[in-house]
């Protein structure tokens, strides 16, 4: 199966294919225990479905691009700045380590994880419980609530219920670099700040420990009639799945391996999906595995693409089709908007947020002109893009009027 071959464009429908062991997915308030198997008809508590994700506001766009591929957020974007004391200064990711102890919370050492530093961090309780969020960290700020995050752990601990309560209720991390140099974090705008210490996390050579060392990868899981197919990014994945060769269901969004576990935080999707996953992978066999005897075998392959830069495309692009005039536009901070007009009357238009992994576009759509009649997400890939004149877009998007797939600068007199 080759990824970058023109995509069906039928709308996908599918139920949970990911392996993972949820307590509670983006909102929801109930928790499980059960290991869902790749093909397993059974639901989880982790399954989202496109409903979940339409009542998503306009708020949720990211901050401005820096320039590469990975860039472009959705709702993963850090809040204004805040106070900090005198003789401090705001955090960043080169002052953070890639494991850290921020004390005692909840009765227990709560410890923060970076990892490869592409936008996805976690707490944890080890061996517990553990919360993943994405986030730019801007100005040293980590929110942490159901819409960037999901959690994971095991049923029973009363730690676990602490660590879904700050989930749900929504919490502000702001990191500082004092005038000691020493770093400290404080929650939810407090001024007082707590130190952060550094942590070790002992590998084994049995689990990979380096998110990085998944770029370029590709592993394709089969199990029964049901192929699970994942395409690692720097810091992206995508994940599509089949049933007898016929695509059933995609996911995209943020990965990392962290304390040995491999994260995969979806941020697009088409059909339901896990809120959030978790693996160990061998590094020798590529096997993913998980607590409770879940294994499954995968055939690890390499792929080559182009790192398409996200600022190349922030500009409007315009094209024609059969009479219809069409007009897309990316913006820095995360957001595009596409419509479609003939003879003065509007065909089509949507709206939303965008990101590119690697040479793959991604687009959510928060509003529609027809809401009932309309494909949320899509994806395609971006080829033969120069910035001063154009680039192609091989989309899978069904909708009527047809999205062109061909884009040019317009042209001014």
């Amino acid at each position: 199966m080759n990824f970058h071959k023109v995509f069906n464009g039928a709308k996908i429908v599918a139920a949970t294919a990911a392996v993972s062991l949820v307590l509670a997915a983006c909102g929801d308030k109930g928790t499980s225990s059960e290991n869902v198997e790749h093909g397993d008809s059974a639901k989880s508590s982790s399954s989202i479905s496109k409903d979940d994700k339409s009542s998503d506001s306009k708020d949720e766009k990211s901050s401005d691009s820096k320039g590469d591929s990975s860039d472009s957020k959705d709702d993963s974007s850090s809040s204004a700045a805040v106070d900090v004391p005198k003789g401090a200064r705001a955090a960043t990711l080169d002052d953070l380590a890639k494991n850290m102890s921020l004390g005692e919370m909840f009765g227990t050492t709560v410890y923060l994880a970076t990892g490869a530093q592409h936008g996805l961090f976690s707490l944890w309780v080890p061996d517990t419980a553990w919360v993943v969020a994405s986030s730019d960290f801007e100005d040293g700020v980590l929110e942490i609530n159901k819409k960037t995050g999901a959690i994971m752990g095991l049923s029973g601990p009363s730690v676990v219920d602490s660590m879904k309560n700050l989930l749900s209720e929504g919490v502000t991390l702001n990191f500082i670099v004092n005038e000691k140099e020493a770093l400290q974090f404080s929650m939810d705008g407090g001024k007082t700040y707590n130190d952060v210490a550094n942590a070790s996390v002992k590998t084994t050579s049995a689990k990979m420990s380096q998110g990085d060392d998944l770029k370029g990868v590709r592993l394709t899981c089969k199990s029964g009639s049901t192929t699970n197919t994942y395409s690692f990014y720097e810091g992206r994945y995508y994940l599509e799945t089949s049933t007898d060769d016929k695509v059933e269901a995609w996911s995209a969004g943020y990965y990392d391996i962290q304390r040995s576990y491999l994260l995969m935080l979806p941020k697009f999707f088409e059909g339901k999906t896990n809120a959030l996953t978790s693996f160990f992978v061998n590094p020798d066999t590529y096997t993913l595995s998980f607590y409770g005897g879940v294994e499954n075998s995968c055939d690890k392959s390499t792929f080559k693409y182009e790192d398409v830069a996200a600022k190349d495309l922030v500009n409007e692009w315009e094209a024609v089709d059969n009479g219809v005039e069409w007009v897309l536009e990316y913006s820095s901070n995360g957001a595009y908007t596409v419509y479609a007009r003939k003879g003065g009357d509007t065909q089509q238009s949507k709206e939303g947020y965008w990101d590119i992994y690697g040479d793959v576009m991604f687009m959510h759509a928060t509003g529609c002109k027809d809401p009932s009649n309309c494909t949320q997400d899509v994806m395609g890939v971006i080829s033969e893009l120069d910035p001063k004149t154009g680039f192609e877009f091989d989309h899978n998007d069904p909708d009527e009027p047809t999205m062109p797939k061909v884009w040019t600068l317009p042209q001014y007199e």
